[in-house]
């Protein structure tokens, strides 16, 4: 239920999806890769809890995180 700034980056989702030879690492379902400020979440999301986007439901399928932001891929809900 909370706003934040995001960046999404479907080149990197791409690149990601391209050189990954483990179809269960979660990024071959993904259908979002986006960048966010860690401090804008309460607590790291964890993976396969539900976050919304622009209104429609989406499962996390990854998660990375640097000193100040999370690297977060998402896949569509039933996926």
């Amino acid at each position: 239920g909370r706003q934040m700034v995001i960046v999404i980056d479907n080149h990197e989702l791409t690149e990601r999806k391209a050189n990954t030879a483990n179809p269960d690492d979660g990024i071959h379902d993904a259908e979002i890769l986006f960048y966010a400020k860690r401090d804008d979440f309460p607590q790291r999301p964890d993976v396969d809890s539900w976050l919304v986007m622009d209104g429609k439901q989406y499962r996390v399928a990854v998660v990375q995180e640097d000193d100040v932001s999370y690297t977060i891929a998402l896949r569509a809900n039933g996926s």
